[in-house]
């Protein structure tokens, strides 16, 4: 209370010009303080006062590059804690506030800026923040941009950026274009129109952020290919060509490598929950609700969100191909039988596409891998099911067959049969080598074995087994390394233990590591040397994250919006949530 009254009592002193032993001055007009009281309150003025500088001994100092209505406002704020921000003075006060280095004011600057930013002020605000060089005040301002590029690059204020702020904005992954990239393509056109751009290196240097192939079909044929802007010039005609080259290979559209199909967004963790098992027969997801969580802070995006996608029943598998999924699984069709699916979903445009289903009877606890070297998925094992999804634990009814399908051709080939018949194993791919471990062959039994199939020479490999037999475990590679996680052991029981296979030396090793707790039937995902355990058994609502340079190392758990048993998982990036 007693450092209150003084500073009370000092802020009177200095409304009233009683005891202050400085006046500074702007704009010609003075404000008088103690030397005390400012040194105190920023390093600018103890700089000043005490250093052996011509203003430690002045009675007035002049403080330049600032207005008055800034620097009074400052000083006040220094004596009352208080300052009042508003659209009439941010102009004067950020600047006096950058200058006489108050963090604390600066931050309310920012904090007002964000909160009254408007596609009418965007523009001045970035332009005060860049003569400033004030990064955090430019980070807030352009990430408002970013979010309402659409409305914002309509202003005229986006017609007077410059070239290099134009490039900036256009090639930004964060343009949220509520799935529209024509909206970025006009953004472009407009400005090099308004600007009287006509050097054809100029355009093409602009054009080239434009990420044509998320633009239809329709439209690249119907409007930007019609464009005057794009006559006689061919290096930007040639990038158009090369977009609508993409949309007839559909086909191939997963395997394409460039900018013009590059998806805009923040990748995250996406996890789509199977249908849980209800007795012997298997019942629907969650309608196509989904859980995404963006990186790196895998904070949830939002309760769930709808892909729109197709309901699916239990044992789905997927396999990500860029920002590409392929799904396998069942599905119910109009009579409300049950048969093999193939989906495709882009997340570039939200969109799903029926693929060939492969050829067999409905099946449950097949599992599937991606040979990147070949461009195939392969599927393997599986147990049988009648078509409205009914089972029985006949050893007869689990399989050992495989089917290869060529995704550049949407077509399923016989492959070579697994040396025995398996239902949940893990599945990983290493050196174009599609490797199966563990699983269950019968009822009453869960093996360690270890093969490893060879593209090239169509046939299985027996590696070394497991430290322990499991099912339904997650398995992923590594670099040359492969790591079993969980799973379902001897005896019915979820285990907690991790293993690691070196491929060089076809050997299995128990690591230190252990999950937290015992689980199986969830997903795994790996990002730069770590490792996503998501949810499962007795964990059904948490992401588990393991540094595998670091294993005996424990991250906390993140939470999951919703429960996540017998899940699969991809990481993405998802305009759509921009």
């Amino acid at each position: 209370m007693k450092a209150k009254k003084v500073l009370a009592g000092l802020a009177a002193q200095q409304a009233n010009g009683t005891l202050c032993d400085i006046e500074l001055q702007a704009e010609q007009q003075t404000i008088p303080a103690h030397k005390g009281v400012l040194a105190a309150a920023t390093p600018y003025f103890e700089a000043m006062f005490t250093g052996n500088f011509d203003e430690s001994k002045a009675r007035i100092v002049e403080i330049k590059e600032v207005t008055f209505t800034g620097l009074k406002n400052v000083v006040q704020s220094i004596y009352t804690d208080q300052i009042d921000i508003n659209a009439e003075n941010i102009a004067d006060i950020l600047p006096a506030a950058h200058l006489l280095q108050m963090a604390d004011i600066l931050r309310q600057c920012r904090d007002w800026m964000r909160k009254h930013t408007t596609k009418d002020n965007c523009f001045d605000f970035l332009q005060l923040a860049e003569k400033l060089n004030i990064d955090s005040v430019e980070a807030a301002i352009t990430d408002f941009i970013l979010k309402n590029f659409g409305a914002v690059s309509e202003m005229e204020g986006f017609q007077q950026i410059s070239q290099q702020a134009l490039c900036r904005y256009l090639s930004s992954d964060l343009v949220k274009t509520d799935m529209n990239e024509y909206s970025v393509y006009k953004a472009a056109k407009d400005w090099i129109l308004k600007n009287n751009i006509t050097d054809v290196t100029v355009i093409f240097d602009i054009m080239q952020n434009v990420r044509f192939a998320l633009i239809p079909l329709s439209t690249l044929s119907g409007q930007v290919l019609t464009d005057d802007l794009i006559e006689g010039n061919k290096p930007f005609r040639l990038m158009v060509a090369e977009a609508i080259e993409y949309h007839a290979n559909v086909y191939c559209q997963p395997f394409y490598k460039g900018t013009i199909n590059k998806p805009r967004g923040k990748p995250g963790v996406l996890v789509i929950p199977n249908g849980p098992r209800q007795g012997d027969s298997y019942t629907a997801n969650s309608n196509g609700k989904i859980d995404f969580l963006p990186m790196p802070a895998l904070k949830p995006a939002r309760e769930s969100i709808s892909l729109n996608m197709p309901i699916v029943y239990d044992s789905m598998s997927v396999v990500q191909i860029n920002n590409f999924l392929f799904l396998f699984g069942c599905i119910s069709n109009s009579t409300n039988k049950y048969q093999n699916f193939t989906m495709r979903y882009d997340a570039s445009n939200d969109s799903w596409m029926k693929m060939e289903p492969v050829p067999r009877e409905p099946t449950v606890g097949s599992r599937v891998a991606f040979v990147e070297d070949k461009k195939q998925i392969l599927l393997m094992g599986g147990m049988k099911v009648d078509a409205t999804m009914h089972f029985e634990f006949d050893d007869d009814e689990i399989l050992a067959n495989t089917y290869i399908y060529e995704i550049m051709k949407n077509a399923w080939s016989p492959g070579t049969d697994l040396p025995q018949g398996l239902v949940y194993p893990g599945v990983a791919t290493l050196k174009d080598i599609a490797y199966v471990t563990g699983g269950f062959p019968s009822l009453d039994e869960t093996v360690d074995s270890v093969y490893g199939f060879d593209m090239k020479g169509k046939l299985w490999l027996t590696k070394a087994k497991m430290k322990r037999a499991r099912c339904q475990h997650m398995l992923s590679a590594i670099d040359d390394k492969l790591y079993a996680v969980g799973g379902r052991v001897i005896g019915g029981e979820s285990t907690s233990s991790i293993e690691m296979y070196d491929t060089v030396c076809n050997q299995w090793t128990l690591t230190l590591k252990l999950l937290q707790v015992p689980l199986c039937a969830g997903s795994l995902l790996v990002n730069d040397n770590t490792i996503y355990v998501i949810g499962g058994t007795n964990t059904r609502k948490k992401i588990h994250v393991y540094d595998t340079n670091n294993l005996h190392k424990t991250q906390l758990p993140v939470e999951l919006p919703s429960n996540s048993y017998r899940n699969v998982s991809a990481l993405l990036t998802l305009p759509k949530l921009l």
